[in-house]
């Protein structure tokens, strides 16, 4: 009874079709929440903690200096200091925290991108082509936040929250969409 079931699954995930199209978004999305759950567990387990830490420093890194870059265009007396901390006019507007890195986003998408079922050889390049989007998202993410912590620091905690959810969650789609066109090409 299972096998058959899963072999139904597996079937309707390869069709080449609407609704394998629709089959593929759902395993995507299951594989988005298992994925951070899993992501919980080794953030909180003793050898990963530390080589997590890593990664977000170096992510941390990327996203400080482009945002600093960008915003310099704008703010001639903006100024960041190595702990990721922003001000303008001398008043401290908003830090960059580990959690604003883009790892927790990179490591679910690598955890998606193993088991989604299109072929290694597309895998091995769209994985790092997919790394770049999150990482741009995250740096999308944060120059959008320096502005509003400075000019309306009131509307910075529902920004963080929603302006989160939705460059995330719109770079993720963009994300399944570039997979789906590598994978899953269209018959003519």
């Amino acid at each position: 009874m299972i096998r058959s079931w899963i072999k139904i699954c597996w079937l309707k995930i390869h069709e080449n079709s609407g609704r394998g199209t629709l089959s593929r978004l759902l395993l995507f999305l299951f594989l988005y929440f298992i994925g951070r759950y899993i992501f919980i567990f080794f953030e909180n387990t003793a050898p990963f903690t530390d080589n997590i830490s890593i990664i977000h420093k170096h992510f941390l890194w990327i996203i400080d200096h482009c945002s600093y870059t960008f915003w310099s265009i704008f703010y001639s007396d903006i100024v960041h200091n190595p702990d990721h901390l922003f001000s303008i006019n001398g008043i401290d507007v908003i830090i960059l925290s580990g959690g604003c890195s883009g790892v927790h986003p990179m490591l679910r998408m690598t955890f998606i991108l193993l088991l989604y079922p299109i072929s290694w050889g597309n895998k091995l390049w769209l994985f790092p082509i997919s790394g770049l989007i999150i990482i741009f998202a995250a740096t999308i993410h944060f120059i959008l936040l320096i502005p509003i912590a400075y000019h309306w620091p009131e509307y910075y905690l529902f920004s963080h929250t929603w302006l989160t959810k939705i460059v995330f969650y719109g770079f993720y789609f963009l994300t399944w969409l570039l997979w789906e066109r590598i994978g899953y090409p269209k018959k003519k």
